[in-house]
């Protein structure tokens, strides 16, 4: 998602920018990983030059935040979409608004690991 331009914001009214990340940081000294998978969001103005304005990242799952693939302005919310669901946030503070998952995967009928035969979108046929 950091590569898609389609993933990157520019909200013209708040001169804000906001681009999906993904920030992998190692100190050997410390032998400390740091990391950060969401949006940073800068401000960028002629008179201030561009400055931060806050960040967002996703509810981690099994330890790993989804990767942010869009992200939108509404109103006065920012709302970022990933695979794992939607996140509302204040456009002017970054803060959270809440978080909305998006449904996992189905278990499909029959249970077993073959096909059920369900599915069929044509007319059954029988031969005689």
């Amino acid at each position: 998602m950091t590569f898609d331009p389609h993933a990157f914001l520019w909200w013209d009214p708040l001169k804000l920018a906001v681009l999906p990340v993904q920030i992998y940081d190692y100190d050997s000294q410390k032998q400390q990983a740091n990391q950060f998978v969401g949006a940073i969001g800068f401000h960028a103005t002629k008179a201030d030059g561009v400055n931060e304005a806050g960040r967002v990242s996703h509810p981690a799952t099994n330890g790993y935040s989804a990767p942010i693939s869009r992200s939108l302005a509404i109103g006065d919310r920012l709302f970022t979409i990933s695979a794992a669901g939607a996140l509302a946030s204040d456009l002017g503070t970054f803060a959270d608004k809440g978080f909305v998952a998006f449904p996992g995967p189905q278990p499909q009928a029959g249970g077993g690991s073959g096909s059920t035969g369900t599915g069929s979108t044509g007319p059954a046929r029988t031969t005689g």
